[in-house]
């Protein structure tokens, strides 16, 4: 099956995505990655729906290839090897396609290593803080950051963090305003999006991305997600509902600390971008007596990172 200059390899499959259905595709000699996106669909001119329908339709359809062109552009601009770009975005018979780079499979992310050491554990969270924040500084935020999203690359004895699949990310300057065009797995939701979703006053930002990598930090650190009280299913309704979420005492105090601001149920109470860089730096692996880090919530020690025991 061709679509478009792409020639289809494999079948059009669901597979991993809900969203969208995928393949592996080819042009010119070289594999590529190609996603059609299950909505919207561009509106048939000869259709027998009614005019208003189709000019709604025909809005949708531009808004989403305003967003989707503006978000695809600043991903190839955002420095350091950080992410998958989109190579290319078009429409083919009505549907809209995005292209990325073929990546080999089975792909290692975060989801599929497994419990990790806290010496590797902690490199990958300030590996995938940087990205995060070469991310942000492109004014993007991916909106669907989890474990499966982040893809771990080999570079000779060095491991290598992109960030993948943005069919639910936009740019800062312009987020989603339907609920109907945001999405987000619920483990690892904002309360924020939440909000949004359901209809309520939300600000969609960068913030929300934090707070994702508060859960996916405690999950890579101990293998399980952040105990909740109240009866709460997802982190965000504990947040939302003002019970706790409980981290692991499992996870070194300064980490501790650190995952709890970035779960905090205001975004503006999470912590910038630039302090997980510092205090997740490589620079900082053995920080004792680097002294007090003040962010005008609380002082933080950075002490006692290597009491956790080594699993591996």
């Amino acid at each position: 099956m061709r679509i478009g200059a792409y020639e289809c390899v494999t079948p059009l499959t669901t597979a991993g995505s809900g969203s969208a259905h995928w393949c592996v595709a080819v042009r010119e000699g070289q594999k590529y990655f190609l996603k059609q996106f299950l909505s919207p669909v561009q509106p048939d001119a000869l259709s027998s729906a009614a005019s208003e329908l189709r000019h709604r339709q025909r809005e949708r359809c531009e808004a989403f290839e305003r967003r989707k062109t503006a978000l695809y552009a600043a991903l190839r601009c955002t420095l350091g090897d950080c992410v998958v770009p989109v190579t290319d975005f078009f429409a083919f018979e009505g549907r809209y396609y995005a292209v990325s780079e073929y990546l080999p499979q089975p792909m290692e992310t975060l989801e599929t290593i497994g419990r990790v050491s806290p010496q590797r554990a902690r490199k990958l969270l300030g590996a995938l803080a940087y990205c995060l924040g070469r991310l942000h500084a492109q004014g993007i935020v991916h909106a669907d950051l989890k474990p499966e999203h982040v893809l771990l690359q080999r570079d000779g004895e060095e491991e290598r963090v992109r960030l993948i699949d943005f069919d639910s990310g936009f740019t800062q300057d312009d987020p989603p305003a339907e609920s109907h065009d945001i999405e987000g797995d619920p483990v690892y939701l904002a309360p924020e999006t939440f909000l949004r979703i359901s209809g309520q006053p939300g600000t969609l930002n960068r913030k929300l991305d934090t707070f994702a990598f508060g859960i996916t930090a405690h999950r890579l650190w101990t293998g399980e997600l952040p105990s909740l009280a109240g009866g709460a299913t997802y982190p965000y309704e504990a947040a939302l509902s003002g019970s706790a979420i409980q981290i692991s005492e499992e996870l070194p105090p300064p980490l501790r600390w650190l995952i709890g601001q970035t779960l905090a149920v205001h975004p503006e109470d999470r912590p910038d971008d630039g302090l997980l860089e510092r205090l997740l730096s490589p620079s900082l692996a053995r920080p004792r007596a680097a002294g007090l880090v003040e962010n005008g919530l609380t002082r933080f020690w950075l002490e006692d990172w290597e009491s956790a025991p080594d699993q591996e």
